[in-house]
């Protein structure tokens, strides 16, 4: 069997959680010797997921679909212990490294989930957003970022390290989509040596939909924000157009692949979660908007990189499988560094919050407005990382692809000589 030939290193299926979970903060050395308020009671601890074999079978061209799936675990595309593919992926994460990172076990916030959580979206004929919108939950964890603790648009805070899901399929109902939801875990740090971790999840607002990247074009949906504001600045969720009216005169004429920026942060209309936003970027989705259609109200229409009026998979770079966090950004409000009972400028305290980031009380588990928030020694004040402008901004390296390639029956890399995609990834990625 090909498999037993190749004996090719792969990513693992699944990192195992890490156990004793520590979801109540400490109050850090440097706090003045006072009285504090005690931190409510941890939230409810979980199962842990079961690790997965550790083998190294590695994937081959006619392997099967997997024949059961878990919707609330985290897979790659390929399953080594089953010898077999699924047809989406989740993103590139590691529990253990990023509980090592973060020293908090982040499933204990989300009931015992590695996918999705309480406070999910609903989709718009009622359908939860895990049931029907599965396969774009993404993960992206980064142990540091360029210029740690040095704030970039957001400040006087920086980052260094984050674990973020967030939500995104990449195909056309779910571009034009303006509310997803998120889970954030980032080292929040400054120059000052400021350093502590924040944890928070909810919803966030993509504000408007344009097309292109900061061109002046905001598409005609009836749920775009009013009053509108000028398309390049955010929150936006930027699509790529294709030119449909034979004149190559709506968006100009890169038809090779099709690209993604979305940005929920709050720059030009006060929108979205109060405490964490994020910024996305792809390379790689489904679709374009065909150009002639963005002045429609609610009636876009598109065309899929891959097989044009429908989704064709075989050999398909056009298959969301490149989505990625470049920043995330956020503000810890002043009247929270009380909440420890020491004012000090950091904040050392766990509660809930509403899906938006507005403190609530009452809460006794996670739900739609019950979302789990833990700061320990988290500065107050605006926080956001530098651009990963390492690598260009579209580029392989920026965007590493999560697709598996084949030079005939051996794995190799997007781009290499003969490289072709799997075909496995379905439209529901």
């Amino acid at each position: 069997m090909l498999t037993k030939k190749l004996g090719l290193p792969i990513i693992l299926l699944l990192a195992a959680c890490v156990p004793s979970p520590r979801p109540t903060p400490s109050p850090l050395p440097s706090k003045p010797a006072k009285e504090a308020a005690t931190p409510p009671s941890p939230f409810p601890t979980h199962t842990a997921i079961p690790a997965v074999r550790t083998d190294t079978a590695a994937p081959y061209p006619d392997a099967p679909l997997c024949a059961t799936h878990n919707p609330t675990a985290y897979h790659t595309l390929w399953n080594s212990a089953e010898e077999c593919h699924y047809d989406h992926e989740h993103g590139s994460m590691d529990f253990g490294q990023a509980a090592a990172l973060l020293g908090v076990d982040l499933t204990t916030f989300t009931g015992g989930q590695q996918i999705s959580y309480p406070w999910q979206t609903m989709h718009h004929d009622g359908c939860l957003e895990n049931d029907c919108k599965h396969g774009g939950y993404k993960w992206t964890f980064k142990t540091t970022n360029e210029d740690p603790c040095i704030a970039a648009e957001v400040g006087p805070n920086g980052t260094d390290g984050y674990a973020v899901q967030f939500h995104g399929r990449g195909d056309a109902e779910d571009n034009l989509t303006r509310v997803h939801s998120s889970f954030i875990a980032v080292v929040v740090c400054n120059v000052q040596g400021q350093r502590g971790v924040l944890v928070t999840g909810g919803w966030q607002d993509y504000g408007q939909r344009v097309s292109t990247y900061q061109s002046g074009v905001v598409m005609a949906l009836s749920d775009q924000p009013q009053p509108s504001f000028r398309a390049l600045l955010s929150p936006y969720w930027s699509l790529d157009c294709y030119n449909d009216d034979g004149a190559q005169t709506d968006c100009g004429s890169r038809f090779i692949h099709s690209d993604v920026t979305a940005v929920s942060r709050p720059q030009a209309a006060d929108l979205g979660h109060r405490v964490a936003q994020i910024l996305i970027r792809s390379r790689d989705p489904y679709v374009w908007v065909n150009g002639s259609t963005r002045d429609d109200l609610n009636a876009q229409t598109f065309r899929w990189v891959c097989g044009v009026t429908g989704y064709n998979p075989v050999g398909c770079e056009g298959n969301n499988t490149t989505g990625t966090i470049h920043q995330v950004y956020g503000n810890v409000p002043s009247e929270w560094d009380s909440l420890d009972g020491v004012v000090d400028g950091l904040v050392t305290w766990q509660g809930y919050t509403d899906r938006w980031g507005n403190r609530v009380e009452g809460c006794s588990g996670s739900s739609l407005d019950c979302v789990p928030v833990y700061l320990r020694g988290v500065p107050v004040g605006g926080f956001s990382g530098t651009f990963d402008n390492e690598f260009p901004a579209f580029s392989q390296a920026a965007l590493p692809e999560r697709d598996i390639y084949f030079c005939g029956v051996v794995v190799c890399y997007e781009g290499g000589p003969g490289a072709v995609p799997s075909g496995w990834v379905s439209e529901n990625n």
